[in-house]
């Protein structure tokens, strides 16, 4: 078993747009974070897998270079969570689930790259991006249904570490699923639990945008153009902060903050096994 992290490419924005009173000269790069949990025998999970390779190279018909230069996506496919697993050694192929965080395409933009993967989110997060659309970020979400790849699930649990909802999604312990709405109407904080080393990591997605958004209150101009509903995004910046100071061991991960991977494992090279996709992940 291994819990690792990539960061499979960069997004350019203006300082102003994440930070109150930023400048409006300075640029900083936001990378998008992923996590990977792989066993022995070589299946992966993702949660989250940012940009497709063809996203990132601008070759995808459907996004291009224009919507590349709007994300301002600043790394090429060789920098895509596909080719950065191939890099060590990990197959694409052997990724069987990918969890998302929230279905902006960001974060779900590489399914493509990972055929046998089933593309997880919440039922409200799907309900809610296929009404919204394109115009909202989400560019995926209507192929991602007709492929039958979709796996709407329900966060049948009730209130766990301070969320009002979760989900056990395999039974046993390796991912939780927090309740964290408002970014979208469907998101969803991940709580990650490697069981050989004990680590612990909880994934916030874009529930805020830095640290210090959550911990002080403050939404950036980012969050205050991109949040579905501000009671929401708040209860869960205080239900992630009071998480933070109950639980000061488990790194709290949100996806675009630079400082994050500073403090996590990075990829890890794959066990020499043969890889049998088939294979359910329990």
């Amino acid at each position: 078993m291994s819990l690792f992290f990539l960061t499979p490419g960069r997004m350019r924005s203006p300082e102003w747009a994440l930070i109150p009173g930023g400048s409006v000269l300075r640029t900083l790069l936001m990378p998008t974070t992923v996590a990977v949990l792989g066993d022995a025998a070589g299946r992966l999970v993702l949660v989250d897998c940012g940009f497709s390779r063809a996203e990132m190279d601008a070759t995808d018909p459907d996004f291009g270079s224009i919507q590349r230069a709007y994300f301002g996506i600043q790394d090429r496919g060789d920098r895509s969570a596909a080719a950065l697993l191939e890099a060590h050694g990990w197959d694409p192929d052997a990724v069987t689930h990918i969890i998302a965080t929230h279905l902006h395409v960001d974060h779900i933009g590489a399914y493509v790259d990972f055929p046998n993967a089933e593309v997880l989110a919440t039922a409200a997060e799907y309900a809610s991006a296929r009404e919204r659309g394109r115009l909202a970020g989400y560019h995926h979400v209507r192929p991602i249904l007709r492929s039958g790849r979709a796996r709407p699930v329900t966060l049948s649990g009730g209130e766990h570490l301070g969320f009002p909802a979760h989900l056990d999604v395999f039974g046993d312990g390796r991912i939780l699923l927090l309740d964290a709405r408002g970014h979208t109407a469907g998101s969803v904080a991940a709580l990650l639990t490697d069981p050989e080393t004990g680590l612990h990591v909880l994934m916030g997605g874009d529930a805020a945008y830095s640290p210090d958004e959550l911990r002080l209150g403050r939404k950036s101009p980012l969050a205050h153009l991109t949040a579905f509903r501000d009671d929401w995004l708040r209860a869960t910046w205080g239900r992630l902060h009071a998480f933070e100071i109950a639980r000061d061991t488990t790194p709290l991960v949100l996806s675009h903050d630079p400082e994050a991977l500073a403090r996590l494992p990075g990829p890890t090279r794959a066990p020499r096994r043969p890889v049998d996709t088939h294979e359910p992940v329990r």
